[in-house]
C-alpha cells in the first residue's frame, strides 16, 4: 500500500488517500492505474495510455503534465493499482 501525497491524482484519490497495488501485475493496459518508479527513486502513480505510450495525471492542477514513455527517462512499473480509499470530507 502507498499513502498518497500531493495533488497529481486528486481526481482519482485525493491527498491523504491510500492505494494498494499488485506488484505481480505489471502488464500495461490502457486506462489502468500503475505505481511507477523514476530514475531518482521517486514513486508515483499515474494512468497509462497507449498510442503514444504515456502516463498521465488525473488532477485538477494543470501544473502536472504527461510523462512520455519514450525511453528518455527510465521508469519502472512497480505494479497495477487494485484498490483505493480516501476519507470523506468533513
Amino acid at each position: 500500500a502507498l499513502d498518497v501525497e500531493g495533488d497529481s491524482m486528486d481526481i482519482f484519490v485525493p491527498e491523504g488517500g491510500r492505494i494498494i497495488y499488485d506488484p505481480e501485475d505489471r502488464a500495461l493496459w490502457p486506462r489502468r492505474f500503475y505505481v511507477v518508479l523514476n530514475a531518482a527513486g521517486e514513486t508515483t502513480f499515474k494512468r497509462f495510455f497507449s498510442d503514444p505510450a504515456r502516463l498521465e495525471p488525473c488532477s485538477n492542477n494543470p501544473a502536472h503534465g504527461t510523462i512520455a514513455l519514450n525511453g528518455d527517462e527510465p521508469y519502472t512499473i512497480v505494479g497495477r493499482v487494485i484498490w483505493q480509499a480516501s476519507r470523506m470530507p468533513d
